[in-house]
């Protein structure tokens, strides 16, 4: 008994390395506590902390050559309210490629590519 594998085995690992950037928006009430994203294709990251008196409620990283696999950000921040909202963005080459947005007082999102 034997099984053709590469006639059932379609899909093909994308190692493309594309122009990765991070953003982040919440609304005026919400406060970015720590912000930890991928910068590289051999586990290199970038860890970023704000007091609550730094009130930042939008980031922006810096352009990062990645590939897909490797691209991913992990965020903590709180909400002033329960409609508070934070939205996270993965941009591949200039256009959105995943976001995700979240609605209240504690406002965790982690997020990447397949």
């Amino acid at each position: 008994f034997e099984i053709d594998c590469d006639r059932y085995l379609t899909y093909k690992i994308d190692e493309t390395v594309y122009d990765i950037e991070y953003r982040l928006e919440g609304s005026e009430d919400v406060t970015i506590n720590v912000i930890q994203y991928k910068t590289n294709d051999d586990g290199g990251s970038s860890l970023v902390s704000f007091s609550d008196e730094d009130e930042v409620h939008k980031y922006t990283s810096e352009i990062y050559k990645l590939k897909q696999r490797n691209t991913y950000i992990l965020v903590y921040a709180t909400g002033g309210s329960s409609s508070s909202t934070l939205k996270a963005q993965i941009i591949k080459n200039a256009e959105l490629a995943k976001e995700y947005t979240r609605t209240g007082t504690e406002l965790g999102i982690e997020l990447g590519l397949p």
